[in-house]
This record gives structure tokens, C-alpha cells and sequence, in this order.
């Protein structure tokens, strides 16, 4: 009897919880057929070009990462999506670097973009600007990994928005909301780093 209980109290919980989640009821980003995500490894910059040649396409999307708007490319792709997921954006007092990104985003873009942050920083004071932001939409992606469990029940809590894949970091984000968005084909760029050779 017990047993039933704890059964029967979990998947009310669960049901509440789906019931409750914005991101079941948010409107869907609407991702194009191929989408380019760019990240800030150093190999971007000898494939830019290759990159580039991507602007203009009428099925190609971009999806940039982190301190990206603070390049010069940033206005010549005009990303549809750009991703915030480390929790220094978030901080009450941020490093001079995260208001130079902020500020950029704010005044650089004059495109429709959603930025993407995790949800249980939705109510980050650093947001609070970008709410009326003509072109920018925050929509929120959960950021509770699924790890185990049946594949069918696994894909059920990605797509109502409760789980994801555990990522270790934003290009893993930014793919996988591409792919939940409806993209079938992902180039990725820049996804490199070379933070061992560059330290003292």
C-alpha cells in the first residue's frame, strides 16, 4: 500500500510539474533547416570565410554563444539564436566584460532573436533590461539533466522541456535547443578552445 502511495504522489508530482513549467507553453523558437552554431574557439577565425559564405541563405540559421556580440561579425551573421548559459551573466555584480556582452546585445541587435538562458535564472537582474527589448525574445531551457532511464520516457522530458542531456557547455546547449526547434542539419564552428596553451 505504501508502495502505491509513494507511486501514486510521485506521478502527481510530475504531472503538476509538467502542468506548471512555462516552457511546455511557450511559443516555440521556430529554427531554420540548417543552423550554424558559432563558438569562440580560436579555428573560427580561419574558417570564417567558410562560415560567411552561409549568410544569405534562405534555410540557414546562426546560433552564437557567450561573448560572441562582442566581435565584429556578430552584425554580419544577424544570429536568430544566441545562447547564455554560465552563471557569471547572471551575478548581481558582473565583471566588466558580462556588461560590455549586455550592453552590446542590447544596441547591436536589430534583428528578431531569441536569447536562451537557463530557467532558474529567468529573474536575473541582468535580464531585466532586454524584457522590452523590440527584437529579443528570453525564452528559458531547463537545465536538470536526464541521465538514465527509458529512451522513450527520456525524449518525452526533453520535449515538453523538464530535462535535457547533460552538457558541460554552451555549444552542447545550443545544439540540442536547435534540434528541439525543428533544425536537421548542424554545422558546428569555433568550438575549440585553447585555454591550457594560454595559461601562465
Amino acid at each position: 500500500q505504501n508502495i502505491w502511495l509513494s507511486v501514486f504522489n510521485t506521478l502527481m508530482a510530475i504531472g503538476i510539474r509538467i502542468l506548471t513549467y512555462p516552457s511546455l507553453f511557450q511559443g516555440r523558437h521556430e529554427a531554420r533547416r540548417i543552423t550554424h552554431v558559432i563558438g569562440n574557439g580560436p579555428s573560427l577565425k580561419k574558417d570564417m570565410g567558410r562560415v560567411l559564405r552561409s549568410v544569405g541563405c534562405d534555410d540557414c540559421g546562426f546560433a552564437c554563444v557567450n561573448m560572441f556580440v562582442n566581435s565584429d561579425e556578430y552584425e554580419m551573421f544577424k544570429p536568430n539564436m544566441y545562447f547564455l548559459a554560465d552563471y557569471i551573466f547572471f551575478e548581481d555584480n558582473l565583471s566588466e566584460k558580462c556588461k560590455e556582452t549586455f550592453s552590446n546585445i542590447i544596441n547591436k541587435t536589430k534583428w528578431t532573436m531569441d536569447l536562451v538562458v537557463p530557467y532558474s535564472k529567468r529573474h536575473a537582474k541582468s535580464l531585466k533590461k532586454l524584457n522590452n527589448h523590440p527584437f529579443i525574445t528570453i525564452r528559458t531551457l531547463s537545465t536538470a539533466p536526464v541521465v538514465g532511464g527509458p529512451i522513450s520516457f527520456n525524449a518525452f522530458l526533453y520535449w515538453v522541456g523538464i530535462g535535457t542531456p547533460l552538457y558541460q557547455n554552451v555549444m552542447i546547449q545550443a545544439v540540442f535547443y536547435s534540434l528541439k526547434c525543428g533544425s536537421r542539419e548542424i554545422h558546428i564552428w569555433g568550438a575549440d578552445h585553447n585555454w591550457m596553451a594560454e595559461r601562465s
